[in-house]
């Protein structure tokens, strides 16, 4: 059963789907395209791939080619400043305590909680169910250690960890190679919150991908928006046919931190009807408080399971 539950966190946490890893190296992991929406690119719908969820296609401004690392190039339009924000948020910020409320991991209401410092190379995460901590996962020394609060269990070295030195900065154009097939590969920056559940808010590169890969289904409706008294970036728009049917939502709006790229804020509604959401609830970037680590002592009676 601990198992079951772990691969369900797995599952989750990877939120792209229909992929085949031909390569993990030590900067990023590599998606291989390998379907139907070819059929798009050989009658000449396709401008440009990209990398997304459902390896669907969008086109690009040509200034994409001037993304450059940290603070954004005052030339790149505002959709493309954004939208390589959201990609690369973890190159905007170091300490990060936030907090998250969703439907999108389970039938119901999930808190999860976060407490980063990605150059000492230290987090914690708590999920959050019913009002129970569900699930603790720490990172702490190169080890993350899960701990199942249901199961009473707790399992060393669940995932790897990673560095800043492991995932460099790679501008957009860079972000994709056609192979010798023709096959587009997608490249994904590492984690470096050392965080499972990062992608949901903290480091949104598959939402990104999978809402806004197509520039002329999304605008920014506001460029002065605020959000926990944060400046944002409020985003609406219409999903591709594959996420609108795959996520049963016909529209979205979000709200993202402008310095950062972080999600603070994601809506899909099907009918008008809230059909997903995802609202941090708290977030603070100045934290210097200790972040809390492993200690055997606070899980008396846990039993040490290995991993799979």
């Amino acid at each position: 059963m601990f198992k079951n539950k772990l691969l369900k966190v797995v599952v989750l946490t990877a939120l792209v789907l229909s992929t085949t890893v031909i390569s993990v190296s030590a900067v990023s992991s590599i998606f291989k395209e390998a379907n139907m929406f070819q059929v798009a690119e050989k009658s000449g719908d396709i401008n440009q791939v990209i990398a997304t969820e459902d390896f669907r296609y969008t086109h690009f401004e040509p200034e994409t080619s001037l993304a450059l690392q940290g603070d954004a190039d005052t030339s790149l339009s505002p959709k493309v400043n954004i939208y390589n924000k959201m990609l690369n948020s973890i190159d905007y910020f170091n300490n990060l305590v936030l907090t998250m409320e969703t439907s999108m991991l389970n039938d119901g209401i999930t808190t999860v909680e976060y407490q980063i410092d990605i150059n000492s190379n230290v987090a914690y995460q708590s999920v959050i169910e019913d009002e129970q901590i569900t699930s603790e996962t720490y990172s702490q020394a190169g080890n993350m250690i899960l701990v199942d609060n249901l199961e009473r269990t707790y399992m060393q070295n669940y995932l790897p960890t990673y560095t800043r030195s492991d995932t460099p900065y790679f501008p957009l154009e860079s972000r994709i190679i056609t192979g010798e097939d023709g096959i587009p590969c997608y490249f994904y920056r590492r984690n470096v919150t050392n965080c499972p559940l990062a992608s949901y808010s903290v480091f949104p590169q598959e939402i990104t991908y999978s809402y806004l890969k197509d520039f002329d289904k999304w605008k920014i409706e506001d460029n002065n928006a605020t959000y926990l008294g944060r400046d944002c970036v409020k985003i609406v728009g219409t999903p591709a046919p594959y996420i609108a049917e795959k996520h049963s939502i016909d529209s979205f709006t979000m709200f993202v931190d402008s310095d950062t790229g972080i999600l603070l804020y994601f809506q899909g509604t099907l009918s008008e009807n809230v059909s997903r959401y995802m609202r941090v609830t708290e977030c603070s970037f100045e934290t210097k408080a200790p972040i809390k680590q492993f200690n055997l002592a606070d899980y008396d009676g846990y039993s040490e399971v290995q991993r799979w």
